[in-house]
Formats: structure tokens, sequence, C-alpha cells
């Protein structure tokens, strides 16, 4: 200002160029489990409380499924800078299975066993290796496997089929009875036969039985051991009869022989 006049001319304005300050991003909660809810990560920053954009897989939905995704965090600030990236797994929710219907009587169908879970999701049954539900009798090794995305479970029973040899019915052969009897000169009915009823000797009490039509059995007496035959007079509404000598481990069947007198 040599004329005492403010110079037209001024220094042009400085521009300073500020670096972004580097910051310190965590993750956690990088192991979950499946439970129908969506799984974030926990972000954590030094300084704290910077803003933070977090993606899943690349998007920015939060995953729920199990399986693995790729986590990317990264500051958004007007001063700070700084990122982390890791890997989320969600694992399948542990379920437990219950066996049923094991034991079973053979007859020539198949026999397969039921099996119980909570929730009910698709359970992957084996039989010795086979997943065919067996027929024959025999043991088999029954393995129940979960198969669904976001559960797992398994488990091992035996499973048992029964072969019972049938008991042949408790029945006598049937007595011929005359049902039409003829009259004699004195207009008398012929006498009723006797039925003469044999058995082998047993070692404890026999109980005899009577039926008309095999479906209704009575208690006709109490024989004790040292007996083995009866003579009865035959009617016209008995028609069967058995025997069931009763053993200290159980009644059991004994043959008799049938005759009339």
């Amino acid at each position: 200002n040599i004329y005492g006049i403010e110079s037209l001319f001024s220094d042009p304005p400085v521009m300073y160029v500020v670096p972004f300050s580097n910051s310190v991003v965590s993750l956690n909660g990088l192991t979950r489990t499946y439970d129908g809810g969506p799984k974030p990560v926990t972000v954590t920053t030094i300084p704290a409380g910077l803003s933070v954009v977090v993606t899943y897989n690349g998007l920015s939905t939060l995953p729920v499924n199990a399986g693995q995704y790729q986590v990317v965090a990264t500051v958004v600030d007007p001063v700070y800078t700084g990122s982390a990236s890791n890997t989320l797994t969600i694992t399948k929710a542990p379920l437990t299975i219950l066996f049923g219907n094991l034991d079973w009587n053979y007859d020539g169908t198949p026999k397969s066993v039921q099996v119980q879970i909570t929730p009910a999701v698709n359970v992957d049954l084996t039989y010795n290796d086979s997943p065919t539900p067996p027929t024959q009798p025999g043991t088999y090794v029954v393995v129940a496997l979960v198969d669904d995305p976001n559960y797992q479970g398994a488990a091992t029973n035996l499973m048992t089929i029964t072969y019972s040899k049938p008991t042949p019915p408790l029945t006598a052969p049937a007595i011929p009875y005359p049902d039409n009897q003829t009259l004699d000169a004195v207009s008398q009915l012929s006498p009723v036969p006797q039925t003469l009823l044999t058995w082998p000797r047993t070692q404890n009490r026999l109980v005899l039985f009577q039926s008309a039509d095999l479906r209704t059995w009575v208690p006709l007496t109490n024989t004790q051991s040292s007996a083995n035959s009866i003579t009865l007079q035959q009617t016209s509404s008995t028609r069967y009869y058995r025997a069931e000598e009763l053993a200290p481990a159980g009644s059991r069947p004994v043959p008799l022989s049938i005759r009339t007198k």
C-alpha cells in the first residue's frame, strides 16, 4: 500500500485436506443356534458409537435359517474409516427322537416303529440299514435321522417281531346223540346213552367243561388227581367236552378219550 490505497490483490485461499482417522471394528456373536428368529451379529467400534453398515452375504437382511453367512461391517462416518469381516454360523437346532411300537407279533404284514418328535419334521428310518419295514420274525436295529434344513437329531433302538405258535382250541370231538329216539312197544323212549370220559393220570386237579356250541363252556366237575375217568349221563344240550389240568404254572389242556356206553 504505497500510495495509501489498499491493494486490490490478496493471497488466494488455502485448502487443507484432513485425512480420515482409522477406527477399530470388532464382530461378535458369530456362532448361533437356529430358533426361527433373526440372528444379527454384535458390532463394536473404537471409538465407540460409530455408525456401521452390516451386510450378510451382501444383503442387509438378517439371516434366520441354519447355514454360514459372510458378514461385512463398514464404518460410515465423516471422520473415521474402518471395516471388519467374518463368518456367521447358524447351527441346526437339536431335537430328541422317541420310539414307540417296538414289539410286534408276527402276522405276515410289515411292521414299523412310531416316531415321536416336536416339532413334526421329516425323519428317515432304516431297519438293519434298509428303509423297508420288515415282515419276518426277528430283531432289527432301527436308526432314525432327522432330515430338515434347520433341525438335527438321531436315535437308535431295537424292534422285535415275535412268532408265537398258535395254541389249538380246547375242544373235544362231537359226541353223537340220537335226536329222534324210536318208541318201543310200550311207548317208552329208549335209554339215553351214558358218556365215558377218560384221560391220562395227572399230578394236579383236573377241571372238566361241557358245551353245546363250542362257545360257552360250563365247568362240569373238579376231579382229584387219583381219578382218570368219569361216567356222565348224556343230555341233548351237551355235545362237547374238554379238560384242563390246574398246574402251578397255569392251566393246560389234557387230552380226552370220549365214548358212549
